[in-house]
């Protein structure tokens, strides 16, 4: 909308793609939505806390499910559908590593001057194939 764009917010159809591409270990899905996060001047810390955010959530509601009532209430319709939808598909990835790289992210999104840079690194960390690592 034109209130996200003037403060720089991301749309939150952008977030929730990220997010299910992680959740689907997408890697080029995932670095192509954060590339047009970026090309679209949103703020990447905001983004990143945003997504850091649904994850955290989607954690939460796999994990604490007596919680679910008060996550329903805090999301769009559309929003806890998708994040309940990861949160009980056992084959999704999303664990604690996911959310502690979104983390590390978020921190270092204030020390660089590629704004997208250290959330690439976590995705590529994530999602990317490790066999060339000793």
């Amino acid at each position: 909308s034109s209130a996200e764009r003037a403060l720089g917010a991301p749309r939150s159809a952008l977030i929730n793609s990220l997010f299910s591409a992680i959740a689907e270990r997408n890697l080029e899905t995932a670095l192509q939505t954060l590339s047009e996060a970026a090309s679209g001047g949103f703020e990447m810390k905001m983004f990143i806390k945003l997504l850091l955010h649904k994850a955290r959530l989607a954690l939460l509601l796999r994990y604490a499910k007596a919680m679910e009532p008060q996550i329903k209430d805090m999301l769009s319709a559309e929003d806890f559908a998708l994040l309940k939808n990861i949160a009980e598909n056992k084959r999704a990835f999303l664990n604690s590593r996911v959310l502690s790289e979104l983390l590390s992210a978020y921190e270092l999104s204030a020390r660089t001057h590629s704004l997208e840079l250290p959330l690439e690194l976590a995705l590529i960390k994530l999602l990317g194939d490790n066999s060339d690592e000793s």
